[in-house]
């Protein structure tokens, strides 16, 4: 062989081992609880390395204890059972590269910052970095969303529910289906907030940053106390909402939809402002629940279903409330679900004829395949200070995350059980500092959700 046959030969092995080592991705899944940085915690491929490279994933699926600073250029999983906790360690997806890093939560995050952002680099794209919560996500420190370019999204579905000690920062794009709940300022500086779900703030500063001007569509804000946030639009304070006046160059408003405390800009208060709506399968049935926070006008729900998220029919019609300024919750049971995937939506209809859609919602339902498992708590009503006991029976499940919230999703308690087949029975400290009122216990895990509803006195 001549030399320069073989440098040839050569180059093409070196060229062809490095294209393998760039091209292989590595996945990393939780088989125990414990510690982040402990080995027993994760599969063959071991503990995941600080900063996640683009194509590596990381399943989460126990109770992780988050004891480092978090870099997530690949792909994060938090499913129902997994959760990680905290509170002086942040989780960045996509710091320091461009259009990388995903994050996607079915469970709780407890974390002392959330960044989702790029720190460098104006290609945006509409996809990444990007973060997708069904789940809770808390964090003690603020959140950040989004760069000076206008890179970064956030998802915040139905169900999902956000708690964040601090304010936001959002110059990027954030779609809130749901609840979220802000101590501090929100700064909608250049980016979007959208999606018609609820924002609690005690003050909302809207400005254009980069030549980028900020978007409100669809949205509720409202203080913690039900009264009117500060509304601070290009350094000016306004009040009330419909006073601010038209700027395109620095910011752009929905006047139909985006609301102060339930009142829309242009026209009469929205006819009701909603919380959440879920729909969950509990054996042979879906139940679905809603919470409402007002209502003007309201004459009656009705629940909708699918199998194609086009073509709808009706199947529970739920009286409303007429006129309240209280949190109201609903629940009703369709008995006869559809198998497979199909999906659920709310419709509102007030007494003078006119109606509105609310989010959809999917579910799956898999007849026969997880038994007849249900859980019973007991004593119930439960006083505080007393010990909750859930009954698990015919549980096909080996491990189930058992979770106490209360009706506006804030959790109070939150534990993995395992090797819970049989009937294992699971006692939960009712805490004293714990209000009195009415509250819902979960136990889930990677196929099923079970609930029942708890009071306590």
């Amino acid at each position: 062989m001549s030399k320069r046959i073989a440098i040839k030969t050569f180059l093409i092995t070196a060229l062809f081992m490095i294209g393998s080592v760039v091209l292989c991705q590595t996945t990393y899944t939780t088989i125990n609880s414990g510690a982040w940085n402990g080995a027993s915690q994760w599969d063959a491929n071991g503990v995941p390395p600080i900063t996640l490279p683009s194509g590596d994933s990381i399943f989460i699926n126990h109770t992780i204890i988050y004891n480092l600073d978090q870099i997530i250029r690949g792909t994060m999983v938090i499913n129902a059972t997994g959760s990680i906790t905290g509170l002086t360690k942040s989780l960045k997806i996509g710091r320091g590269a461009i259009n990388q890093g995903t994050l996607i939560n079915y469970g709780s995050i407890t974390i002392d910052k959330l960044k989702v952002k790029p720190d460098n680099g104006c290609a945006k794209t509409d996809l990444l970095p990007i973060a997708h919560n069904y789940g809770i996500i808390t964090t003690d420190n603020g959140m950040h969303v989004g760069n000076n370019c206008g890179a970064g999204r956030l998802n915040n579905y139905t169900g999902g529910k956000v708690y964040v000690t601090g304010g936001l920062h959002l110059d990027g794009a954030i779609c809130n289906q749901d609840t979220m709940t802000f101590t501090g300022i929100v700064k909608v500086h250049g980016g979007t907030l959208e999606c018609c779900g609820y924002i609690e703030t005690p003050e909302i500063d809207v400005d254009a940053n980069g030549g980028r001007s900020a978007t409100l569509g669809c949205i509720n804000i409202c203080s913690s106390d039900g009264s009117d946030p500060i509304l601070d639009f290009d350094g000016t304070d306004y009040t009330p909402l419909s006073s601010v006046p038209s700027n395109p160059t620095e910011y752009t408003i929905d006047d139909d939809s985006t609301a102060i405390c339930g009142e829309a800009i242009n026209g009469p208060a929205l006819p009701i402002v909603l919380i959440s709506f879920e729909a969950n399968i509990n054996k042979d049935k879906v139940d679905i629940k809603w919470v409402t926070s007002s209502e003007i006008n309201n004459d009656f729900f009705t629940i909708e279903r699918s199998v194609d998220a086009e073509n709808w029919e009706e199947v529970i019609t739920s009286n409303g409330a007429g006129n309240s300024s209280q949190i109201i919750e609903y629940f009703e049971v369709d008995y006869e679900p559809i198998v497979g995937v199909s999906y659920y939506r709310l419709k509102q209809s007030d007494f003078d004829g006119e109606y509105k859609y609310f989010n959809i919602v999917p579910v799956k339902y898999e007849p026969n395949t997880l038994g007849d498992g249900i859980i019973n708590l007991f004593p119930n009503p439960v006083t505080l200070g007393e010990t909750l006991y859930i009954d698990f029976t015919n549980i096909l499940e080996k491990e189930m995350l058992v979770v106490l919230r209360d009706i506006r999703g804030r959790e109070f308690y939150s534990k993995m059980v395992i090797n819970i087949e049989g009937g294992k029975l699971v006692g939960v400290p009712i805490d004293v500092k714990i209000l009195a009122g009415v509250y819902l216990i979960t136990a889930s895990s990677e196929n099923q959700i079970y609930s029942q509803k708890l009071i306590i006195r």
